[in-house]
């Protein structure tokens, strides 16, 4: 019985053995899989303040194009406004030699001393110049310089009067002429 004794005594403290061990190797596991479960936890919550932050930075810059959009349709609205100023411009521009100055001032550079100029009507066809002069001669010379300048084409005598109305034998005339 002895034997057997023994033999339940060592395997008793076989078994203690390595139940100890066994409980050291938990132990040990134990505080591994918590400090990698700390690390993990460390990690994770790093990326998620650094993710926090990323999306700061993300939203402050949908912020900014929100504003540079709006500030885009502001200046493609000032753009537009600015061709069609330009167009207009261009267009006064192209224009100013079909206004009525223009045309006045032709007349003032081309019109004999002997005549004088009453009246000038200007339409969209042609213009018709009313006045008075010396003579039939100084009427004909101004029609000459009318159908020789750059501006007007075909110049035609409209009325030509010698009345009493008219002093000192003036003639009075009309003159209708095309513009270029």
């Amino acid at each position: 019985m002895r034997k057997n004794n023994q033999f339940i005594m060592r395997r008793a403290r076989i078994s203690q053995k390595a139940i100890t061990i066994w409980l050291i190797i938990s132990l040990v596991a134990l505080v591994l899989t918590i400090a990698v479960l700390f690390i993990s936890t460390s990690v994770k919550k790093y990326d998620v303040q650094s993710l926090e932050l990323h999306e700061k930075k993300l939203m402050q810059e949908i912020s900014v194009i929100g504003s540079l959009k709006k500030e885009q349709k502001g200046l493609e609205g000032l753009q537009k406004e600015l061709q069609y100023k330009v167009r207009k411009v261009e267009k006064v521009g192209s224009t100013k030699h079909n206004t009525p100055y223009y045309y006045l001032k032709e007349v003032a550079a081309i019109i004999p001393e002997q005549v004088v100029l009453q009246s000038f009507s200007f339409d969209t066809k042609g213009i018709d110049l009313e006045g008075v002069s010396f003579n039939v001669s100084s009427i004909t010379r101004f029609m000459r310089k009318l159908a020789q300048s750059e501006l007007f084409k075909k110049p035609k005598l409209v009325s030509m009067n010698r009345n009493e109305e008219v002093a000192d034998g003036n003639v009075k005339f009309v003159i209708h002429v095309l513009k270029r």
